[in-house]
């Protein structure tokens, strides 16, 4: 079974949604195609309230790639974030970035996992000068730990290459 699905939602910005996909139903799998302009995530707030941040402004337009099947979804992600703010305490972060992501949701354990590929951004953090610039990077992600390796950023006009785990 085909589908084919486009809306508006008014928020600030007017959010603009297409979609369309197919449902096999001989190999119980679901594709879809998803594409989402000027996504404001303010309007998103109480599904990520409980990580103790906020993002007040910020407009993102992303394609999403989605499959659904033997119990996993999996999301393949590209992604302009504009003027993205996060605050947190009194920490406040602007983004500007393109990134490409990887998610895989297990329906059964309800474990996320995946990977983020950060390109090019911009980091502006309120009382810090100047902007951290040129960042570039891959940041992997399971339930127990947050990697990075050669994650790399250009500060001061000096170039910084990190790797780590929490």
């Amino acid at each position: 079974a085909k589908f084919k699905l486009e809306c508006e939602i008014p928020d600030d910005l007017l959010i603009r949604i297409s979609s369309s996909g197919e449902y096999s139903l001989l190999q119980k799998e679901l594709a879809a195609k998803i594409i989402v302009r000027d996504l404001s995530p303010q309007g998103f707030f109480s599904y990520y309230k409980n990580f103790g941040f906020s993002i007040p402004e910020g407009a993102i337009d992303a394609l999403i790639n989605l499959r659904l099947k033997d119990e996993f979804l999996n999301a393949d992600l590209e992604a302009q974030i504009r003027e993205l703010t996060l605050t947190k305490d009194e920490i406040i972060a602007k983004l500007n970035s393109s990134v490409k992501a990887n998610f895989k949701y297990s329906l059964s354990d309800k474990q996320l996992n995946g990977s983020l590929d950060i390109i090019d951004a911009k980091l502006k953090l309120e009382k810090i000068e100047p902007i951290f610039e040129n960042i570039n990077g891959k940041l992997e992600f399971s339930p127990s730990q947050l990697m990075w390796s050669g994650l790399s950023f250009k500060y001061l006009n000096a170039e910084y290459k990190t790797s780590g785990a929490l």
